[in-house]
């Protein structure tokens, strides 16, 4: 396993060994940015697709559902579907905000 140079996390500070070159952060402060982003990613998933979500919830608490319902649902679907750059172009200021209340 090859050595590299002590560096400091860019949160804490601190000095830390990294295992790989790229690595930015120490072990604890990896984990937290780590979920970090993840939530950030999850909550513009949720946004972008609430629609969509709603609709399978409340699909799956009806015993069956018409082929025609199926039919119409699909073409919902297909409408409201965002791409995820138009997603963080629309909503960018609400993302910046939730992913600095995150990482503070």
């Amino acid at each position: 396993m090859k050595k590299y140079n002590y560096k400091d996390c860019k949160v804490c500070g601190k000095l830390f060994s990294p295992n790989t070159g790229n690595q930015k952060y120490c072990k604890k402060c990896g984990q937290e940015i780590k979920t970090e982003k993840h939530n950030v990613r999850a909550l513009s998933y949720y946004y972008r697709n609430k629609e969509n979500i709603l609709l399978k919830m409340k699909n799956s608490k009806t015993t069956k559902t018409k082929p025609e319902q199926e039919q119409e649902n699909k073409i919902k679907r297909s409408k409201n579907k965002k791409t995820r750059k138009t997603y963080l172009k629309e909503h960018e200021k609400e993302v910046d905000e939730l992913f600095n209340k995150l990482v503070s």
